[in-house]
């Protein structure tokens, strides 16, 4: 295979991420949330699995520990989540979501449901499968890498 076409395809793929990033801000901007895509991103991961602790958080965001932290500190100002001491860990903060971090689940989740809705339109259900398919395919090739 030519390696520029393999080039083009990470870049297209940043492209794409991108893309979706800037659509979610405009959102956010639109409806007058002061938060940041990152800073939403933290927040939907705590609403699946509200309690985990800030390394935990860090890995399965792929997200270094400073600019996590930089993040959570925002959120917190915002009254959004709270931090208390593991028992386990003194080392280690369980993260909470707030009951203001709960209303703004309720005022987003409608929205980013539209914007899936409008993807959905020019997507059919196997071209989606068969692009997830290979996405897993190349996220495993790219972590074999020596």
């Amino acid at each position: 295979m030519e390696i520029e076409k393999v080039r083009l395809l990470l870049m297209q793929i940043i492209k794409v991420q991108n893309s979706f990033k800037a659509k979610v801000q405009s959102k956010l901007n639109t409806m007058k949330l002061d938060l940041t895509f990152e800073m939403l991103q933290v927040m939907v991961k705590l609403w699946q699995e509200d309690g985990i602790n800030q390394q935990e958080l860090s890995r399965r965001l792929l997200k270094d520990k400073s600019s996590l932290s930089y993040v959570l500190n925002n959120l917190e100002k915002r009254n959004l989540i709270s931090r208390k001491e593991d028992k386990s860990d003194k080392r280690n903060k369980i993260l909470l979501v707030t009951d203001s971090g709960l209303e703004l689940k309720s005022i987003f989740y409608p929205a980013i449901r539209e914007i899936y809705k409008e993807l959905s339109i020019d997507l059919n259900e196997s071209d989606i499968d068969n692009m997830y398919a290979e996405l897993i395919k190349l996220d495993d090739i790219i972590n074999k890498l020596k």
